[in-house]
């Protein structure tokens, strides 16, 4: 993959033969902090629920009821209008929410890329994943994972898209590429207990629900800096925004600190699941040529927007981040920069990549 144009990169073949299957998971030996992970989850939602019901309720005991004649009708309708914008901002959170794709991405299809996306199928199927629902690719350095979420996906299936960006694939071979594939399949695949695949969603659907915010937080931001004599109409929403994150987000984070180390368990297993599939050698490659290939993109980019200011658009932005690597590698006087070294025929076992406290933070 290395040394190819991008056309090239996107239309690698695929391999002789299907990664190997990862080893059977092991029970999980901290299973209590698994339940009380899942079961702090379960009860966000249901306290989620809880409290879209008693504005609810408390909306129609006063505006409909005129169980508020102690504060008066007028306070008594201000109050149930309050507490039905309060509950409309909880509900919103409960509806499908579509990620939006980088700028830029384009989605590859079968007739398009028949040979890469059979690469990608045989990678999920050998993670026991199941197969993306949509594959992409931008510009960006980064492969990962992407997944439409709404509360019904706490019992039905999300689609997963897949991203794959060729600032990263610019630099990988097709071992390393299948590295990094097989670690994103492997947190969703049978490498994985059950309960932490459901985790994994049942904690990006409460977070959405805790801090997200979607395209109407954008359109009523936008609305508040509008101006003349409009901005007000945002206000209240925006109000009740943020009371509702002011209550959810300590909750949230309360939990996800108390998940925390059964989550770093999780993640050590999706990496081991990886590498049961590719081996460790292409695994810690990809990951030493991660940093250099952000930094080289990040030149490139600035770069190239200069070029483009001054009339002289880059014909190739992808050879250029692989120049600046070169050229990086050079001023460095580091032959390995942006590559690996090549394990030795003898004593394997002993050779390493990283020095101690060296490895850069695995991209999540």
């Amino acid at each position: 993959m290395q040394d190819r144009g991008v056309t090239e990169v996107v239309t690698m073949p695929a391999p002789d033969a299907a990664p190997a299957s990862p080893p059977a998971p092991r029970p999980p030996r901290d299973a209590w902090r698994a339940m009380l992970a899942v079961a702090a989850l379960v009860a966000f939602v249901g306290a989620y629920l809880l409290l879209i019901g008693w504005f609810v309720r408390s909306a129609w005991r006063l505006g409909l009821e005129r169980g508020g004649e102690s504060v008066g009708r007028a306070g008594a309708t201000a109050v149930a209008l309050a507490a039905l914008v309060l509950a409309a901002w909880l509900v919103k959170g409960l509806f499908f929410v579509r990620r939006r794709p980088p700028d830029g991405a384009v989605e590859l299809r079968r007739e398009q890329q028949p040979r890469l996306l059979a690469f990608i199928h045989q990678v999920a199927e050998a993670a026991g994943a199941p197969r993306p629902w949509r594959v992409r690719v931008s510009a960006r350095v980064d492969i990962a994972l992407r997944q439409d979420l709404s509360v019904l996906n706490l019992v039905l299936p999300p689609k997963r898209e897949l991203e794959i960006g060729l600032g990263l694939l610019n630099t990988l071979t097709v071992d390393e590429l299948r590295a990094e594939l097989a670690r994103e399949f492997g947190a969703v695949g049978r490498g994985m207990p059950a309960l932490a695949r459901w985790y994994r969603v049942a904690d990006a659907v409460v977070a959405r629900l805790a801090v997200g915010r979607d395209r109407i937080d954008r359109a009523l931001a936008r609305l508040e800096r509008a101006g003349r004599g409009v901005s007000w109409l945002a206000w209240a929403p925006l109000a009740a925004g943020w009371t509702m994150r002011a209550l959810t987000g300590p909750a949230y984070r309360g939990i996800r600190f108390a998940a925390a180390p059964w989550s770093r368990r999780m993640a050590l297993k999706a990496d081991r699941a990886a590498v049961g599939i590719v081996g460790s050698d292409a695994f810690v490659h990809a990951l030493a040529k991660s940093a250099a290939a952000d930094d080289a993109y990040e030149r490139a980019l600035a770069f190239a927007l200069g070029e483009l200011a001054g009339g002289r658009p880059a014909r190739d932005f992808f050879a250029l981040q692989r120049h600046l690597t070169d050229r990086i590698a050079e001023v460095l006087d580091d032959p390995h920069y942006g590559a690996v070294p090549t394990p030795p025929a003898h004593g394997r076992a002993a050779h390493r990549v990283f020095g101690e406290l060296e490895a850069p933070v695995a991209r999540r």
